[in-house]
């Protein structure tokens, strides 16, 4: 049983990596294009997005096990999104980056969550018992 929990948590970890890699390059370029934050994309950008979103989805999967409580499911994506945006050293005088920060982060996790929640439903990956 132990064997077929961690195969599950790989699996929920990666769907999570790519889900939230593909939202969080999204979320670059159109700050890129729209607001010029912070233009440079690089693969260290690629390892921190694919670890944020594997660790994520990995929690995510043991944190709602298989409860329905949509605020236990909101709790998981703002704590981790307010960890996120909040984990970085900026300058607090420009309020409009971290509100920019912010709402990148919470899009990308709640993006993930969806996406998890439609594979879970789907029986893709399985639920933590």
């Amino acid at each position: 049983m132990l064997i077929q929990e961690r195969k599950a948590s790989i699996k929920t970890g990666i769907l999570g990596a790519v889900v939230f890699s593909i939202a969080y390059f999204l979320v670059k370029i159109i700050n890129i294009l729209s607001h010029n934050l912070s233009g440079e994309i690089n693969i260290f950008n690629l390892i921190i997005s694919l670890t944020t979103g594997f660790l994520f989805a990995v929690t995510y999967r043991y944190i709602i096990k298989n409860d329905e409580n949509p605020h236990l499911k909101d709790g998981a994506v703002f704590a981790f999104a307010i960890i996120r945006t909040f984990g970085i050293e900026f300058n607090f005088d420009d309020i409009f980056t971290i509100m920019i920060l912010g709402i990148g982060n919470i899009f990308c996790f709640l993006v993930t969550r969806y996406s998890l929640d439609f594979a879970l439903k789907n029986n893709w990956i399985k639920y933590f018992y």
